[in-house]
């Protein structure tokens, strides 16, 4: 089984071609690669994304990845984190064993190595957390696709209408959902004056504050593994609606 595809991935690069390729090697490996092209925008996709890991670029323009990491760390983060370099400096390499970073990896980087150091680094992850669900790749796409059906069939028949899309990570121990385009006619008038933005977000709140036992008992059946939200994010100006449950 490839642990890889059951967790998420931030890959932080400021050279445009590194980055794609890198990218595409990475997504081979991980159901989701977030990616960003320096620190400051690393930063923002990591509070955004959570990943599991981080592979950052050491010299970036702006924010390098050391001082990423660093304000990563200030968060009380502690998620495993790979530095890559062309540089062998002893003093970056002494502040990433500070930093507790697991690997400071000399470009050009030694794609079999890496995947070695990824698996050993995952498999240290899933163990770690002790309870977690874990599929296979062809199953975690067919399970996705089952709990992208459901909830949008459930919030279809809870409200008669049905969000546009709906985006599934399901993870090792948590199951992330991101609902779009889903606020009725209705939400979308009064956001004409922005002034009533807190009033719809607060409406949706409670719409989801109604349903979330029923919506917890829809993800369970599916994954047959009991499961609770834990964090729900209401964005009315861009009607999207993000959630985490735990099992």
């Amino acid at each position: 089984m490839n642990e890889l595809f059951n967790l998420k991935l931030l890959y932080v690069e400021d050279e445009p071609e590194t980055r794609l390729q890198m990218e595409k090697f990475l997504k081979r490996r991980f159901s989701r690669v977030v990616t960003a092209s320096d620190g400051n925008e690393g930063l923002l996709k990591f509070k955004e994304s959570k990943p599991d890991i981080i592979i950052a670029d050491l010299l970036m323009e702006g924010l390098g990845g050391i001082q990423m990491i660093e304000k990563i760390r200030e968060t009380g983060a502690n998620c495993p984190v790979l530095i890559t370099s062309a540089l062998e400096d002893t003093g970056s390499i002494l502040k990433t064993v500070e930093l507790g970073i697991d690997r400071y990896i000399i470009k050009p980087i030694d794609t079999e190595d890496l995947s070695q150091t990824l698996e050993k680094i995952a498999a240290r992850i899933l163990k770690d957390r002790g309870s977690f669900l874990q599929v296979d790749i062809h199953r975690k796409k067919e399970v996705e696709k089952e709990l992208r059906l459901e909830i949008s069939a459930f919030l279809k028949k809870k409200t008669g209408k049905g969000p546009k899309s709906i985006n599934v990570f399901l993870g090792s121990n948590n199951l992330e959902i991101g609902i779009n385009g889903f606020l009725t006619p209705f939400d979308e008038s009064l956001l004409e004056d922005r002034r009533n933005q807190t009033v719809v977000e607060q409406n949706r709140r409670l719409f989801y504050k109604t349903v979330k036992k029923e919506l917890e008992d829809v993800i369970t059946g599916v994954i047959s593994i009991k499961t609770e939200m834990s964090e729900l994010i209401i964005d009315s100006g861009k009607n999207r609606e993000s959630f985490v449950f735990k099992y």
